[in-house]
């Protein structure tokens, strides 16, 4: 049976279950038109919706779609699915099957693969896999289960790769371990983080349920399945996937009435199925009884059956559960979430959370109609032993009534006056003091101080929106003196992020859903350095999702107003990053020049000192990506480009260090384009030190001028690395010296950070390149003790974030400097061990579907070192084939004119080496 086919019965089968029962016979018969097959197989998917009870209507159709397209759906156990072994199928639905795999190469862990199955893999479907794979790279969250990989079989069949979640459904948890009702909330409060995070990304997940909310061994609640979820914007229709010929997908049991009726999905919807869920938490089963599967049947139950009190509902299921916890607060949340107009049930999933947390610690809740006796109830159960001996002062208290309006009122104005002051220390002061040298630690003091101040105000005014943006202000202040990635700070990066996120969760509130272009602006920005300082501290994965949600934002942004397109070319810069350092230079080059193109509009738009920064910056980044991908010209064009523009922007504001920090990496990208031995390069040693000279010269002074400033050393590290890589050859002793300086910085870095692998990467591509240094001077020993930590350092980053292919590539090249330093040092075994490693790991990198350049080049002088080591060995045809392997890989550049002057020494280079093992 084709899709085509299976669409068409799939059709006629939700048509007839519209009909009235005794007009369907009729009906299927005018719909089928003669077709009698067509007409037998309605009529066998009829039968299976009469015999399925407690399924939902999109369950068992697909059940039926399993058993018609079994012959054609081969089981994948024991396959391999890219770098995945499959063990078992775990799952499996209309949409494909989902198996237990492992990932067995360097990197072992145990995933979960969804796998769209031939057969059914109609536009319909591949559509919303994509869907669910862009949906699940918005969030990161430790209660959702995390998009990890995704690609397509050999058969060409698409699927994800998840996180592997081992657990039981959260109804079947709490039975399970008999949880106390307090237990239970705690739970339920975890989970209700996670979807108001979804919610906070804009996604509503349609389909929550406790088969989706599985408890793991350690009680940690886990999210999945975002399959059928929506992306909503606010000021914009929804965006959603479309439906199939008006098929509605929803779990009957949890789905709410304005997902039975087809009306407009919102965030509302998510937090009635939570009440269901609750609910059964709370009282031992659903509050509905659906006595049949009828479309009209479980309307009927969802959209005008009064849902029962939890406490009757478990005193009459089973008198042993403690339904007297239940009455009161419970009942009217509960009930409050299962509202049947979605506008009368809580604003938001953190307002249902809040009211939770409120019950527990004896506080008025929102759901009850707040009666002057209910909350004087309250008041006197959790202030019992001080209600008699306020009672005796009641009556002098109500003679100084007069002055205690007089006292508020002045209490109003210091309000107001300490308010005042806090924005004084956080914006005024600040923003004065920010550029002069030496700032950073008193910007770190006038921040917190202003931080301390809005921190008091906040619990005198709760529910203020605008002190809540003052706040969030405040937080984003202290994580950019903390650690702002593209700024000033003291290297504090998990505090900084940590602060981000505070800042986050203040203005993602559905009062500020509407806001300003300010707090939109704001909430991008949080969305792109929080991902820059998770690439530095998880891994680029969670960065990209974060990435991908300041994209979201601000696109739009972009639709309503020109100031958006700014953020835009950020947020595509940051994206061009991620995907390099993941391999994909195809897509870092499409969102470089997605970048470059905003910022131009930018400009166009709005012509100012910013905005010429920002082009600057994008023609930084597509240099960056254009080199990589072998066209060196193009790339020389956009840094020159950049330097132009950084040069101007200096001279108008000559004291600006954010001026100076972006000339300085302009000059040291173009003269590592010139002549870094490191990289494929044009082949031009003096301008390359000449445009290093400059970049140092720059990053010394920025250091100087702060000694607290950490992002300032480590730019002046860096470019020490920079240079001294390129005085290898010439001046191996002061390149040495060059790389001794700098690792000794890069050293006192990390030890106040251990935990960012950006210190990491430096600290080890540094003792990489003194080690080569050390084996031109014959130093061995050293060199070899050198090479043992940065392999060790590049192995540890993997181990954490394991598909961040850059350091594979960097990786390699320490193990190439290995094996040339171990058959200088004449330990031709070991050598060997060293390179067949390298060239393993060079042609697993030349595999791969988004190999480009740089992992021919990885594998090019993986095999030209071999032929090195067969020669030595005097193994003259085996030297000779790996050798001629390096040569085709060299040739073919030269013939396509990429990278022409690198690709041609290294081609001679090799040739030489073949000539010599010749007349050996």
């Amino acid at each position: 049976m084709t899709p085509e086919r299976f669409q068409q019965i799939d059709r006629i089968f939700q048509q007839v279950l519209d009909q009235p029962p005794d007009e369907r016979a009729s009906f299927l018969q005018n719909a089928c038109a003669g077709d009698l097959e067509l007409q037998n197989e309605v009529q066998e998917l009829l039968a299976h919706e009469a015999g399925r009870n407690g399924l939902s209507l999109s369950i068992r159709v697909s059940a039926v779609a399993n058993d018609i397209v079994e012959t054609q759906s081969p089981n994948l156990e024991g396959r391999r699915i890219g770098a995945y072994q499959v063990l078992r199928r775990i799952g499996r639905g209309g949409m494909g099957e989902v198996y237990l795999a492992l990932r067995d190469d360097d990197f072992q862990q145990q995933v979960a693969i969804k796998v769209v199955r031939g057969g059914l893999d109609s536009d319909e479907l591949l559509r919303r896999l994509r869907y669910e794979r862009q949906l699940l790279a918005f969030l990161a969250h430790p209660i959702i289960a995390r998009l990890l990989d995704g690609g397509a079989t050999e058969a060409g069949d698409p699927y994800l790769v998840l996180e592997y979640v081992e657990g039981e459904p959260i109804t079947e948890y709490c039975r399970k371990w008999n949880l106390s009702i307090d237990q239970r909330i705690d739970l339920f409060l975890a989970v209700c983080a996670g979807v108001q995070h979804a919610h906070t990304s804009l996604i509503v997940h349609r389909d929550l349920k406790p088969g989706n909310i599985l408890v793991t061994a350690d009680g940690i609640p886990k999210l999945l399945d975002f399959g059928i979820a929506k992306l909503v914007l606010p000021d914009t229709d929804d965006v959603a996937l479309p439906a199939t010929d008006g098929v509605r997908v929803f779990t009957p049991d949890y789905a709410s009435p304005e997902q039975v009726r087809g009306q407009r999905i919102t965030a509302a919807t998510d937090i009635y199925s939570l009440g269901v869920i609750l609910f059964e938490m709370l009282a031992g089963r659903n509050p509905y009884r659906i006595k049949g599967r009828s479309p009209n049947e479980i309307e009927r139950a969802i959209c005008e059956t009064e849902v029962q009190k939890p406490s009757t509902v478990a005193r009459a299921a089973d008198a042993a559960l403690p339904w007297r916890q239940l009455s009161g607060d419970l009942d009217n949340i509960v009930l409050k979430a299962l509202r049947k107009e979605p506008e009368r049930r809580y604003r938001s999933v953190e307002e249902f959370a809040e009211d939770l947390r409120r019950r527990k610690e004896g506080l008025p809740v929102r759901a009850h109609q707040g009666s002057v006796r209910y909350r004087m109830s309250k008041f006197i159960r959790r202030h019992g032993l001080a209600i008699a001996a306020a009672t005796v002062v009641v009556l002098s208290l109500s003679i100084g009534t007069g002055i205690a309006l007089q006292q508020a009122r002045r209490a109003e104005r210091r309000f107001q006056e300490v308010r005042k002051l806090a924005n004084t220390f956080l914006f005024d002061i600040h923003d004065q003091i920010q550029s002069l040298p030496g700032s950073t630690a008193v910007r770190e003091a006038v921040v917190e101080t202003g931080l301390r101040y809005l921190d008091g105000l906040a619990a005198e005014a709760q529910g203020d929106p605008t002190l809540q943006v003052e706040l969030a202000a405040a937080y984003q202040r202290i994580g950019d003196v903390q650690g702002d990635p593209l700024g000033p700070n003291l290297g504090q990066f998990r505090q900084a992020l940590a602060s981000y996120q505070r800042a986050l969760n203040l203005l993602e509130t559905p009062s500020n859903q509407r806001g300003d272009y300010d707090i939109f602006q704001r909430i991008v920005w949080l969305h792109l350095k929080s991902g820059e300082l998770q690439a530095r501290t998880q891994s680029v994965d969670a960065a990209m999702r974060s990435y991908l949600a300041g994209l979201e934002m601000a696109k739009a942004i972009a639709t309503r107003d020109h100031r958006g397109k700014e953020l835009l070319a950020q947020s595509y810069l940051r994206i061009a990053l991620a995907e390099e350092n993941l391999g994909d230079n195809k897509a870092a080059l499409e969102n470089a020049r997605a970048a470059a193109d905003a910022a131009d509009r930018s400009v166009s738009t709005a012509p100012n000192h910013s905005a010429t920064q920002l082009l600057a910056l994008t023609r930084t980044r597509l240099g960056d990506i254009l080199w990589i991908v072998g066209d060196l010209d193009g790339a020389l064009t956009a840094y020159t480009n950049a330097m132009r523009w950084q040069e101007e922007l200096l001279a108008q504001q000559p004291d600006l260090p954010e001026r100076m920090e972006q000339l300085q990496i302009a000059y040291r990208k173009t003269a590592d384009l010139f002549g870094n031995p490191s990289f494929f390069y044009i082949g031009d040693a003096q301008r390359a030190e000449l445009y290093h000279r400059k970049a140092l010269d720059l990053a010394e002074r920025l250091a100087a001028r702060d000694a607290r400033n950490v992002r300032a050393k480590q730019l002046l590290y860096e470019e020490l690395r920079r240079l001294a890589a390129v005085m290898r050859d010439t001046k191996p002793e002061k390149s040495a010296s060059m790389y001794e300086r700098s690792l000794n910085g890069l050293e006192v870095l990390w030890k106040d950070a251990p935990e960012d692998l950006g210190y990491r990467r430096d600290l080890a591509n540094t003792r990489l390149g003194y080690a080569v240094a050390l084996g031109k001077l014959q130093r061995y020993k050293p060199a070899l003790a050198e090479l043992d930590l940065a392999l060790r350092y590049y192995r540890e980053i993997l181990k954490q974030d394991p598909n961040r292919q850059v350091i594979q590539q960097d990786l390699l090249d320490a193990l190439l400097a290995l094996g040339k330093i171990q058959m200088a040092s004449t330990d031709l075994a070991a050598a060997r061990q060293t390179l067949e490693e390298s060239i393993s790991i060079a042609q697993r990198l030349s595999r791969m579907s988004k190999a480009g350049l740089y992992e021919e080049r990885c594998l090019a002088l993986a095999e030209a070192a071999m032929g090195d080591l067969e020669g030595a060995l005097r193994h003259r045809s085996e030297a000779n084939a790996h050798y001629a392997t390096a040569l085709a890989i060299w040739s073919g550049w030269t013939s396509k004119n990429l990278a022409r002057a690198y690709a041609s020494l290294q081609e001679q280079n090799v040739l030489r080496a073949k000539a010599l093992v010749s007349v050996r």
